[in-house]
């Protein structure tokens, strides 16, 4: 027996119609999706998404493209002083130091002597002695002393003993009161001043040598 296809279920007839249909849907469906309204912007077409596109990548490769900033520089470190000298100034040196070098110099500090003081006699072979002697030692000292006041006034009297110093040269030198407090201040500051003014005298000798010696003198205040 023999089937017999109806031909309203027979969809052989109708695969191209179908085909047709959803091959004009997909065209319409990709059509909607490159010209779909955005939202307040309007529509949207292919060639303003290329660029779009386009300019993202752009943006992109500059920002890859840029190199990092470099790190900030270290802080200078401090400075010391440096001597630069020449390579061929420098000499070897030996640093073996338990060898003497042959270049040491023996260096010799004289020590600086302190000037001699001449001696001073006490005693010796011939005494100074004032020009004309001590008479006229004495008759220029009546002369030349002027009684204080203070002492005259007061009735003050007394001797000073004054001892000195007759250089090589017949200068007198040092001076000073053997007794002195014992007397009144202004009679051993008069004895000294008269004392300091004379005038050279002949130098003292000793084994025939001129020599520094000592001499005392009593200078005697007395009130008439």
């Amino acid at each position: 027996m023999e089937n017999k296809k109806n031909d309203s279920a027979n969809i052989d007839k109708q695969r191209m119609a179908i085909m047709l249909v959803g091959l004009c849907l997909s065209m319409a469906f990709v059509v909607a999706a490159f010209e779909y309204y955005s939202v307040g912007t309007g529509p949207v077409s292919m060639k303003g998404k290329m660029a779009d596109a386009l300019e993202e990548e752009k943006i992109e490769q500059i920002v890859l493209s840029t190199p990092p900033p470099p790190p900030p520089p270290p802080p200078p470190a401090a400075i010391e002083n440096v001597t630069v000298v020449d390579d061929d100034d420098i000499e070897e040196t030996d640093l073996n130091l338990d060898k003497e070098s042959d270049n040491t110099e023996e260096v010799f500090f004289e020590e600086e002597k302190a000037p001699e003081v001449e001696q001073i006699f006490e005693f010796v072979g011939q005494q100074a002695e004032y020009p004309g002697g001590m008479k006229e030692l004495y008759a220029w000292l009546g002369k030349e002393i002027q009684y204080p006041a203070i002492a005259r006034e007061n009735g003050i009297q007394g001797k000073v003993f004054v001892k000195f110093v007759v250089e090589k040269d017949g200068k007198i030198g040092d001076t000073q009161v053997l007794n002195a407090g014992q007397t009144h201040p202004s009679l051993e500051k008069e004895a000294l001043r008269v004392i300091k003014s004379m005038k050279k005298w002949k130098a003292a000798e000793n084994n025939g040598k001129v020599v520094r010696s000592y001499f005392t003198i009593p200078v005697n205040f007395a009130l008439k």
